[in-house]
């Protein structure tokens, strides 16, 4: 997948685990480690979801990055979900869950002009990718943990999606009204 200045991706999924994970993200290596992770949807140990993208040069604290992440609904339930995460290519990423707008954001917390950095070369991750690189997943905890618990997801995952545009929020509904039917 080529770097795009806009991009949307999205995935179904479901879990009752308290460990988190990456449900999604890009790298650029096919298998392993990869030195490169970027574009993460990922669940927090709560059933929380951030979606980030990388953003600017690392500075003392790492990477920048433009990120949203939902709190307060825990998404780990055991039932199916759609987890969408939009980048329109000027600085805003967005978060959609079962068709509905969790927030948006534009550009980082150091800087509210600064564009994703894109990877000119990546894979799609499913259920797991490095997140080391990433300070957006949800960084160290009080203990010196690495939080989400673990980088692979416990759960199911189905209909992985990447677009090279960002989504309107009427394609994102249509698309969970799509496939929700008969469960």
């Amino acid at each position: 997948i080529t770097a795009p200045n806009a991009f949307t991706q999205a995935a179904w999924f479901k879990t009752s685990s308290l460990r988190g994970g990456v449900i999604m993200a890009q790298s650029d290596t096919p298998t392993g480690n990869g030195t490169n992770t970027d574009r993460l949807l990922a669940m927090d140990n709560n059933g929380n979801i951030v979606f980030g993208v990388k953003s600017g040069p690392g500075g003392i604290f790492g990477v920048g990055s433009i990120h949203v992440r939902n709190q307060g609904v825990a998404w780990n339930d055991g039932k199916w979900h759609l987890v969408v995460g939009t980048y329109d290519g000027a600085g805003t990423a967005a978060l959609y869950v079962d068709g509905w707008l969790q927030d948006s954001s534009t550009g980082t917390p150091f800087n509210a002009t600064a564009l994703a950095n894109g990877m000119p070369t990546s894979y799609v991750r499913a259920g797991w990718a490095d997140t080391r690189g990433l300070p957006i997943t949800f960084g160290i905890n009080f203990y010196g943990n690495h939080w989400p618990d673990n980088s692979y997801f416990d759960g199911s995952i189905d209909e992985v999606s990447v677009f090279d545009r960002a989504l309107t929020a009427q394609e994102v509904a249509r698309m969970f009204a799509t496939g929700i039917g008969s469960s």
